[in-house]
């Protein structure tokens, strides 16, 4: 991992367009469900735009992106959707719920390290959609609020990404820039670095969690 890595050095001409895109597709994002827009929709033209206002770029654009990172990030979401259609979801909260998780705190504490284990090997984003209705419906069979469980789920799915290279799109894309230079980002060299503070950060935040939440 210590491996120097030679880059070559891309001039991009800075201009706020970006900037204002981003910004305007955030506020879209935050008050679409008052005025009936669906965040892919909101995506998609935020998405069209970008691609309109780099339009020049656009050959370049198309070559140079990662269609592999695409395909398996597109694969992933196929596979929670299914999922989530076949009901597969709310017997696994029922699962859960009879296995023992019967308490606010030993429910959000397997949600928190489940959510660890499993989002460090799926992508983040959609293991988030699967698992906000898993919270909800454990939630509704212990008979609490579902923000604890829902709250402790995010804080597990959002760091358990770091532990692999898969683990969340962020990471996929980034090795795959790597691979295209040049150098394999090793497993085990990886997770040396990514476990323990993952552990750590996941841990604090439990007790956080434990402390403000189920008090």
């Amino acid at each position: 991992m210590s491996r120097r890595i030679d880059l070559e050095v891309e001039h991009t001409e800075v201009t706020w367009g970006a900037t204002v895109l981003f910004a305007v597709s955030v506020a879209v994002l935050a008050l679409g469900h008052e005025y009936g827009f669906p965040p892919g929709i909101v995506g998609l033209g935020a998405g069209i735009i970008a691609l309109w206002h780099n339009r020049a770029r656009f050959r370049a654009m198309f070559v140079e992106f990662d269609w592999n990172s695409f395909a398996f990030i597109m694969g992933i979401f196929v596979v929670a959707h299914s999922l989530r259609s076949t009901g597969l979801l709310t017997e696994f909260a029922g699962l859960l719920h009879r296995a023992g998780l019967t308490t606010p705190a030993l429910a959000m504490g397997a949600l928190v390290w489940i959510s660890v284990a499993v989002s460090s090997f799926m992508d983040n984003v959609p293991f988030t959609v699967l698992m906000i209705p898993v919270a909800r419906d454990l939630a509704n069979l212990i008979g609490v609020s579902a923000w604890p469980l829902l709250f402790g789920m995010l804080v597990g799915t959002g760091s358990g990404g770091n532990i692999t290279p898969v683990g969340a799109t962020a990471n996929v894309f980034a090795c795959g820039f790597l691979e295209r230079h040049g150098y394999k980002v090793p497993l085990g060299a990886y997770m040396r670095i990514s476990v323990p503070f993952t552990v750590v950060a996941v841990g604090v935040a439990h007790i956080l969690l434990a402390m403000f939440w189920l008090r």
